[in-house]
């Protein structure tokens, strides 16, 4: 699906509305999504089975009006439901450059 139908599904839908209908523990696996955890990383987080964590992605992105976990991440973004991304520092070789 490209951008462009995503945006009208979600016009069509009025992503606002379904938002409503979306859970706590949805929320939560939306940030997850969003995180970029697979469905085993968010059922082993979760403690739920993999199997179940599928469902529930599907069901959130039809409550969403939407098709894919792309899409669920790119939600999560603009709605602020994704937590945001430790920055990564590298740490400098204690014995200097090496070359």
């Amino acid at each position: 699906m490209d951008f462009a139908c995503g945006e009208r599904m979600r016009q069509d839908h009025g992503e606002g509305a379904q938002h409503e209908q979306v859970t706590g523990a949805e929320q939560e696996i939306i940030g997850l999504i969003a995180e970029g955890l697979s469905n085993r990383e968010i059922g082993h987080r979760l403690q739920i089975a993999t199997h179940k964590i599928a469902i529930r992605v599907r069901r959130i992105a039809e409550k969403l009006g939407i098709r894919t976990r792309l899409e669920v991440a790119a939600y999560a973004r603009r709605n602020g439901k994704a937590r945001p991304r430790a920055t990564v520092r590298p740490v400098a070789d204690p014995e200097g450059p090496r070359g």
